[in-house]
């Protein structure tokens, strides 16, 4: 069975204590000393307070719990997950590590201005993703997420930026940690079933797409054959019939005559329920991503992401900040900054009727890019969607060096 989602391609806080240590002859200037070391401790200052935002939520540190990374297995060059359950307990673990390993970082040099503290970072060859590449050797894989930050590097040494040719507006795997999980060829196995994401063309001279497509991990040939592949179009998945049957027997959750840029549907047991609902003039969506990057400073921008993404394994929404700057060569690159990504709102189940609350997330660090996620396992749903007539369900915040931006996954 195949079955298809089509898609537009679109701390160990550290402080630094001065204390003049002075020989003494009597108890009386010795307790003076002492009074006045601890007492008198130099702090930082604080950073200026953001308006209008929670705490941090934190996910749970990977200390407490025996690491996921032990079940995984490899097959066909594919990381192997157990079940649902299994994949989001390796993000979690996965993320909380590269979230402990930049907090100890930061608390090092909280001290320093922006200015300082990047070129601290680069004197030092400080590596940001350090966890998620020791995750990659120890498994000997080579990630997804390799791949496209060497396309981002690339994309970057320009003196200008092209949002078309974005390597994240090219896969449906925006998350870096998922990316992390994900082989270079765009496949991921849990469970029984192996999940790939290919590029696709509806017909000769259509606009590219991606899809992403499950089949089972049993069948090694149909895999091999669609490897084989460069690219996918309309008919590797033709003629379509009401039931998302094609010729070759694959099930698919293409709705005939539908445009592509939607998550359709979802197997259920063998047919397929569609996501996508169009009744009485009332649309109802759950595979969305809005991108922007806006100017700021001298030479410096900032791009706000927030996306909605039912993979077939995990309902996951996203809010991201990154920040960029013209280096003195005229090419860009990554700064690190005061980042902020927050969402917040609502979404509803799969018959896109009953309304289900966000439990708001925020983060903020001095990062070069932050991310927050939310999964429906979080809160017990199955699948997540936004209607078109509630334009902005889903809301994210997004901040960086003084300036806010309003953001959202809307139509």
């Amino acid at each position: 069975m195949l079955r298809l989602l089509v898609y537009f391609s679109t701390s160990n806080l550290i402080f630094y204590y001065e204390n003049k240590q002075k020989q003494t002859k009597t108890s009386l200037l010795i307790f003076c000393f002492l009074f006045l070391t601890f007492s008198c401790q130099h702090q930082p200052e604080p950073e200026p307070e953001l308006k209008s935002l929670n705490n941090e939520d934190r996910i749970s540190s990977p200390k407490s719990a025996p690491s996921p990374y032990t079940t995984i297995t490899k097959v066909n060059g594919i990381l192997k997950f157990v079940d649902n359950n299994h994949i989001q307990q390796a993000l979690d673990y996965l993320e909380s590590e590269y979230e402990t390993w930049n907090d100890s970082f930061e608390s090092q040099w909280v001290h320093l201005n922006d200015n300082d503290y990047n070129a601290k970072a680069d004197q030092l060859s400080f590596d940001e993703d350090r966890p998620l590449k020791n995750f990659e050797t120890s498994f000997g894989h080579s990630s997804l997420r390799a791949k496209i930050e060497t396309q981002i590097n690339a994309w970057l040494n320009n003196t200008s930026l092209d949002p078309n040719t974005d390597p994240e507006n090219k896969t449906g795997f925006d998350d870096e940690f998922l990316r992390t999980l994900v082989n270079d060829k765009s496949e991921i196995q849990v469970g029984n079933s192996i999940y790939l994401e290919k590029p696709y063309y509806a017909s000769p001279g259509s606009p590219p797409a991606a899809i992403l497509i499950s089949i089972s991990g049993s069948n090694s040939s149909l895999l091999q054959t669609i490897r084989s592949k460069a690219y996918l179009t309309g008919a590797d998945f033709s003629p379509l019939g009401g039931s998302g049957l094609n010729a070759n027997g694959f099930q698919t959750n293409i709705v005939p005559g539908a445009s592509p840029g939607f998550l359709y549907g979802k197997s259920t047991t063998v047919g397929i329920t569609p996501y996508l609902a169009v009744s009485g003039g009332r649309s109802c969506i759950g595979w969305k991503r809005n991108a922007d990057r806006f100017p700021y400073g001298n030479n410096k921008e900032y791009k706000v992401v927030a996306s909605l993404r039912n993979y077939f394994f995990v309902p996951r929404i996203a809010a991201k900040t990154v920040s960029y700057e013209k280096k003195p060569n005229g090419k860009w690159g990554k700064l690190r900054t005061r980042l902020v990504a927050s969402i917040s709102g609502k979404v509803y189940n799969e018959n896109c009727g009953i309304p289900t609350t966000i439990p708001p997330r925020r983060r903020e660090k001095r990062r070069s890019r932050i991310r927050v996620n939310i999964n429906g396992n979080y809160f017990s749903v199955i699948l997540m969607i936004i209607k078109a007539e509630n334009p902005y369900d889903i809301d994210t915040y997004h901040y960086c060096n003084g300036e806010e931006k309003l953001w959202g996954v809307f139509w």
